[in-house]
């Protein structure tokens, strides 16, 4: 009886034994997949904000804050398109805008007035008679304003620097196969050309 009792204990220990191995194995594998799944979770996480803040940036930071600096409405008020809050553009490119925003512009993207004059469609000799009324056709207004649009897009892609956006507007482009970028906005397409191309800069992909 004594042999068979101490076999009973013994199976009953090793019983307790192997039950104590299973649970803190199943333990152990559930606590590996919570730290796992948490771990995929913060990784995944990072890529994402990573995703959503990845942009480029080939100029110089700039101490002006980005409210400041290169909004569009910032940008129009200082070229002398807008004097307001900016609800009148429309109004003032149907009227026609000041000579004195062509001149502004000129001077703010770094390009001689002759260039800038034959992008817009405005000869000299037409230059001379609209500084005699002071205005630019409804026309040459809205070209005006196109080349003003990629400027300003152009600013805000360089974060305010002025010199790095005029530098990138009038050295040649590879991706444009060597023509600079302020040359493309004599036409429409030209224009739309460069706001894609910035946009593709501010994503990241570098052409």
């Amino acid at each position: 009886m004594r042999c068979t009792d101490s076999y009973s204990k013994g199976n009953t220990t090793k019983e307790k034994q192997i039950q104590t191995l299973d649970e803190v194995h199943d333990f152990l594998v559930v606590t590996l997949a919570i730290e796992l799944s948490i771990w995929v979770t913060i990784i995944l996480h990072m890529e994402t904000s990573n995703a959503k803040t990845r942009t480029y940036h080939p100029g110089r930071p700039s101490q002006i804050p980005p409210e400041v600096a290169f909004t569009p409405r910032a940008v129009y008020k200082r070229l002398g398109l807008i004097q307001g809050d900016g609800a009148d553009l429309i109004r003032a490119l149907r009227d026609g805008v000041p000579v004195t925003v062509f001149d502004t512009l000129a001077a703010e993207i770094g390009t001689s007035k002759t260039l800038l004059g034959r992008i817009i469609g405005l000869p000299s000799s037409t230059l001379v008679r609209r500084r005699q009324s002071k205005r630019l056709s409804p026309e040459e207004s809205d070209r005006l304003y196109r080349v003003a649009s990629a400027y300003q897009r152009t600013l805000q892609l360089f974060e305010g620097d002025r010199q790095a956006a005029q530098r990138w507007l009038n050295e040649p482009a590879k991706a444009l196969g060597g023509i600079s970028p302020i040359e493309y906005l004599d036409t429409e397409a030209g224009a739309e050309a460069i706001q894609d191309l910035i946009l593709r800069l501010e994503h990241g992909i570098v052409t």
